[in-house]
């Protein structure tokens, strides 16, 4: 199981300006975020005339990015995959299906659902970051489809070797210093895979990593990309 203890420092991308997918309770959302790099202001024209724009360039004492990213590396405790293994451990026979860092009532939480497939049952178990304590489960829900067209049908027929909590460590084992901060079950191009989020934090590059739940190992790897500036719920 990952920890962030040690060397491991942990940068966490959420509202990425690449557009990898982050699910959120039964849908994908695909958040892109284009940063603004200066103010546009236009000047006053008495004359009516057409006016240029100017950029206005200014350099304040505190970064907005990285105060958010060393405020996350001082009070983040628990991984992704720590926290996948909690929520699914709340629920009897419980596979988590898709999970990753929210904004819950004004609280930085681990936002996960988690599946019994056998009773066709979804919860919602959200998981505070700092300590790894279980915040809320939610009442049971019909579980519906999950990752899309046969993705129910495939986890109940016992073909899955490997969990979601199972994929991440492996999508973390690809890059040194990798730390998973999303994930998720899906049928891709008619194929049930996990789709891992990692970040590289030496590089401060975010990887895409697809594993194969039959056998679980690393199906692709998506090119780096940079990490967006942060986002989460509005908040970072």
């Amino acid at each position: 199981m990952s920890s962030l203890t040690g060397n491991k420092k942990l940068f966490i991308p959420a509202l990425l300006a690449v557009g990898f997918a982050v699910a959120s309770l039964g849908t994908t959302a695909v958040v892109v975020m284009m940063p603004l790099a200066s103010a546009q202001v236009p000047p006053a024209s008495p004359e009516g005339g057409n006016a240029t724009q100017t950029s206005l360039q200014i350099t304040g004492s505190i970064n907005a990015q990285q105060a958010a990213k060393d405020f996350l590396n001082e009070n983040l405790n628990a991984t992704f995959v720590d926290a996948s293994d909690i929520a699914e451990n709340q629920v009897v026979n419980g596979t988590v299906i898709l999970g990753h860092l929210d904004v819950v009532q004004g609280y930085l939480v681990y936002n996960t659902t988690v599946a019994n497939i056998g009773n066709d049952t979804a919860y919602s178990v959200i998981i505070d970051p700092s300590s790894g304590i279980v915040l809320a489960i939610s009442e049971g829900t019909p579980l519906g489809t999950i990752g899309g067209q046969g993705g129910k049908e495939f986890l109940d027929s016992g073909n899955a070797t490997a969990t979601l909590v199972d994929a991440a460590d492996v999508a973390e084992g690809q890059f040194v210093n990798g730390t998973a901060i999303a994930g998720s079950f899906e049928i891709m191009q008619g194929n049930p895979v996990y789709n891992i989020t990692v970040i590289d934090v030496n590089n401060g590059m975010l990887f895409q990593v697809v594993v194969d739940p039959r056998t679980g190992n690393v199906l692709t790897t998506s090119e780096g990309a940079p990490m967006g500036d942060l986002g989460i719920g509005g908040v970072f």
